[in-house]
């Protein structure tokens, strides 16, 4: 596998309470969530949202060219300007100051990991995923947006967050939660099996920037904790229930022990991922091994996963993609190819069931006797977490990484599209003017949505799930953030390859992209490079120019990569290509949708839902580069990821 290609343990005992909602976390642990209050101030009629600079009733095919020529020559490169499209790095800021505002200060800067959105306004509100779910995604996440951003405020925040997870560790080594009312008590002083793998992916993060011996101390017994409460079978391992104290209280991941019968094991092996993440930097050959069983219970012998790759449960919670990529983890280590294919059918199967704009169903595929058991229904339309569409992002980039470079141009469509449309915007564009200065109208401003429809940011107004916006996806959004930057170019054996549109510094050269304006991507050299460029799907070799120092060359195709050669410092590298107008339509939660695209980016997408809306950009059809000074945006010194061609 070569980097460098181009081409019967319990039963149920909770009934379902048909006059309550669901919350999407309880639902998947097995028992019925709180009550809901009525609608209020997102609830406007089909096609309401925020203003268009153009007017509404105009589609963005009606205001782009079908196709946008390039001009004979690219411009004379200015020192003292660049495109305004820093998107990864600006939403990255965003979503540090909504991070810094679910901290509550009045409780030693807890999370909050719910944001009720049920009231005129948004209010804060503690739930028992605040303890280590929360409160891990956080270390991760705002670590994450330093390195993008460079940010430097919220140094007392981020410490006083990183020692409250550190404090909830046992002597047993494992991350308890602490006393919580929420949903009926569940998750309360116990050790919540799923919570697990979110601590020990922000104590990773952590341990990887500082390399600190007592966080490795810690991170080991934690490692020993989670080895020594497995369960074994034939060379593998498994956690049947979801809640763990002194013995399991629950075995809601076995399909005898789950209230509708459907096991979940992935629930509990999801902590694989980052006990692969924290072997590759720490060498620990415990956390190898536990990772290494969990994957052959999960893939080989809970016959969740057809051979097909086919599967029928929760793309996130349930561990589907985050375990693919645990399993390309394994692959790379030692070898595996069954378990890189594994993965890539996986991959394929939640690709084939999404939208190209990177909309993934979180349920993926369930069986009527689900929605029967807890709505009464035999359906509802499923929503896109983004903790979901992150997971499928890792996977992709893992799989690029390993042998399929073609997955790069989904892994830019997802990023350009659903990832970032799916950040909510300044909240006094679409709030009341009453709610627009309260903590609950800061916290939502740059989160991440926890239940998008293509139409909407707030898919519970159909689904009958709880109006909250989860703290997660925010903590997830910000690690899809920094890891699109950093896979966005790779600088390795003397070459500079340009896998992704997007802006980033390197120490070698200066990355620029212009789309969505212009399609073109641009390479300033600091020091010599062979320098190679992606050129995306939706553009055509016939019609890209290569451009070095003003001057055309022919170029040489690696694959989907134009090969400028060998280059010095002070060299400038400019690949252009039309932007196309392109209408889509496509059927999803059996609704027909019209989607209009300029070159790789969703512009607009009809019918609409309530405000907010993901995709409000029809004037980005016809508008021109807009400018601005160099940004003092960080150069890439620490990766935090070991995935590299």
């Amino acid at each position: 596998m070569s980097g460098d290609a181009l081409e019967s343990e319990g039963q149920a005992t909770r009934q379902p309470n048909p006059q309550r909602t669901l919350s999407r976390r309880r639902l998947l642990a097995g028992a019925a969530g709180a009550g809901v209050g009525a609608l209020a101030w997102w609830a406007l009629p089909r096609d309401g949202g925020i203003p268009l600079s153009v007017p509404p009733d105009l589609d963005a095919a009606t205001l782009l060219e079908r196709v946008t020529q390039a001009s004979p020559a690219p411009p004379l490169v200015r020192a003292d300007r660049r495109p305004a499209t820093y998107l990864l790095q600006q939403a990255g800021e965003r979503a540090f100051a909504s991070l810094l505002a679910r901290l509550d200060v009045h409780a030693g800067y807890r999370p909050y990991f719910a944001l009720d959105v049920s009231g005129p306004q948004p209010v804060l509100r503690h739930d028992v995923w605040d303890w280590i779910d929360m409160a891990g995604r956080a270390v991760d996440g705002m670590a994450r947006l330093r390195l993008l951003t460079g940010v430097t405020t919220g140094q007392v925040e981020e410490h006083a967050v990183r020692a409250l997870l550190l404090g909830q560790q046992g002597s047993d080594g494992l991350l308890w939660n602490g006393p919580s009312a929420a949903n009926d008590g569940y998750g309360s002083n116990v050790v919540e099996i799923f919570s697990q793998s979110r601590g020990l992916l922000g104590l990773t993060t952590w341990y990887t920037l500082t390399g600190s011996a007592a966080l490795e101390a810690a991170i080991d017994a934690m490692v020993a904790g989670l080895d020594a409460i497995a369960v074994r079978e034939r060379g593998t391992a498994r956690y049947p229930g979801t809640q763990w104290r002194d013995g399991w209280l629950d075995y809601t991941n076995t399909a005898e022990g789950d209230p509708e019968g459907r096991a979940k094991w992935g629930l509990g092996a999801l902590v694989a991922l980052p006990l692969m993440e924290y072997h590759q930097r720490s060498g620990s050959r415990v956390a190898r091994k536990l990772a290494e069983e969990l994957l052959a219970y999960f893939a080989d012998l809970s016959g969740l996963v057809q051979p097909s790759g086919e599967f029928h449960g929760h793309v996130h919670a349930e561990g589907y993609a985050g375990l693919a990529t645990a399993a390309v983890y394994q692959a790379r280590l030692a070898d595996r190819d069954d378990r890189l294919l594994w993965a890539d059918r996986v991959y394929r199967w939640i690709r084939a069931h999404s939208t190209r704009a990177g909309w993934f169903p979180d349920a993926m595929q369930l069986p009527e006797q689900h929605y029967w058991y807890w709505y009464q229904v035999p359906w509802l339309p499923p929503t896109c977490e983004t903790c979901a569409l992150v997971d499928v992002l890792q996977l992709a980039v893992a799989l690029a990484t390993t042998g399929f470079p073609d997955y790069w141009d989904d892994v830019e469509r997802f990023a350009r599209n659903h990832l970032l449309a799916s950040q909510f915007p300044d909240a006094a564009a679409f709030l009341p003017p009453a709610a627009r200065d309260v903590p609950g109208a800061r916290a939502l401003a740059g989160s991440f949505a926890s239940a998008t429809l293509p139409g909407t940011l707030l898919g519970h107004l159909v689904t009958q799930s709880d109006p909250v916006v989860e703290g997660c996806c925010t903590g997830s959004g910000a690690r899809a953030l920094h890891l699109i930057w950093e896979h966005a170019v790779e600088d390795r054996a003397g070459a500079l390859y340009v896998h992704l549109g997007f802006n980033a510094e390197r120490k070698a050269a200066e990355v620029l992209s212009y789309e969505p304006y212009e399609g073109r991507r641009e390479v300033r050299l600091r020091a010599p490079r062979r320098v190679l460029l992606r050129l995306p799907e939706h553009a055509r070799r016939d019609e890209a120019e290569l451009w070095i120092d003003q001057e055309r060359q022919d170029p040489t195709w690696r694959g989907s990569y134009a090969d400028a050669g060998q280059l010095g410092p002070g060299q400038v590298v400019v690949l252009r290509y039309p932007l196309r107008a392109h209408t889509e339509r496509v059927e999803v939660n059996r609704e027909a949708l019209t989607v209009e695209w300029k070159g790789g980016t969703v512009l607009d997408v009809r019918p609409r839902g309530a405000a907010p809306v993901p995709y409000q950009r029809a004037h980005l059809a016809r508008a021109s580069t807009p400018w601005l000074p160099p940004d003092a945006y960080p150069t890439l010194a620490v990766r935090l990821s070991s995935l590299g061609s």
